[in-house]
């Protein structure tokens, strides 16, 4: 019989998220017979899909990350950590199925080894070597290929705060997410999009979002630029966790030294 402290509804939630049962049955202190009867009538009930998981929990020890994966990650670890605690795994990651090695989540699977996870969700891929080193590099660039609308982005985040939605731990530093939500109430018609004008002195953070608009193929040139910055080693002390700012400043203090060694 399930005990008086067994927290049904949320072992059904866990289960029907995809984590193993046996996993969900220790932390929430149900006897394992006691949760196959469980498994059995959500079967029935169709309140679980009897059908094979696209991820299983496993041993975390037992995934070898890509020891060529040029993507640095190291910045984004502590941001994934407070997602993941507080969503839990929206994606699995992803390892291959013959040696799992892993193609996808490398900055996830650092954020659990964080959090002193001994399970994550993994999804396996039955590939070649080469297919998934293509696969891990495409990963990583088609997330850069798509672009923000700033206005509506700013929107959304408003709207959230207004519904005192906690924003903590959705990618953004606390002055970016000010910044954003401040752009989008006081910016005028300069150039610049410079949101900072509307603010006292004493409240400016030190962090700015600039908006350009490019021409398509300006926009191959930049990312181009971008992208062969971002390879050129650490940024320092900068105080601005957003790579894509870094290399962009980057490469303007490059033209810069140019250009005054040119007189």
């Amino acid at each position: 019989m399930p005990t008086a402290t067994a927290d049904k509804p949320a072992a059904l939630a866990a289960v029907q998220r995809g984590e193993d049962p046996k996993t969900v049955a220790a932390r929430h202190g149900v006897a394992w017979p006691t949760m196959r009867v469980w498994m059995s009538r959500w079967r029935k009930s169709g309140e679980v899909q009897n059908m094979k998981a696209a991820a299983t929990w496993e041993d975390i020890s037992s995934l070898t990350p890509w020891d060529k994966n040029p993507r640095h990650n190291a910045a984004a670890i502590e941001q994934v950590r407070k997602s993941i605690e507080r969503f839990g795994f929206s994606s699995p990651i992803i390892a291959r199925q013959q040696d799992r090695v892993i193609i996808a989540g490398h900055t996830r699977h650092q954020a659990a080894l964080k959090m002193g996870l001994d399970k994550v969700p993994v999804r396996f891929l039955d590939l070649d070597p080469a297919q998934a080193r293509a696969l891990a590099l495409a990963d990583n660039r088609l997330g850069e290929v798509a672009e923000w609308d700033d206005g509506m982005l700013a929107e959304v985040l408003a709207e959230l705060e207004a519904e005192s939605v906690d924003l903590d731990g959705l990618g953004w530093s606390d002055e970016e997410m000010r910044m954003i939500i401040a752009g989008a109430e006081s910016v005028g018609d300069d150039e610049w999009g410079d949101a900072l004008g509307a603010l006292p002195e004493g409240d400016r953070a030190p962090i700015q979002t600039m908006t350009f608009t490019l021409h398509d193929d300006q926009v191959e040139h930049v990312k181009a630029a971008m992208t062969q910055a971002k390879t050129m080693g650490d940024y320092g002390d900068t105080g601005n966790e957003n790579g894509n700012g870094n290399a962009l400043s980057r490469i303007c203090e490059t033209f810069l030294t140019l250009a005054a060694s040119h007189g």
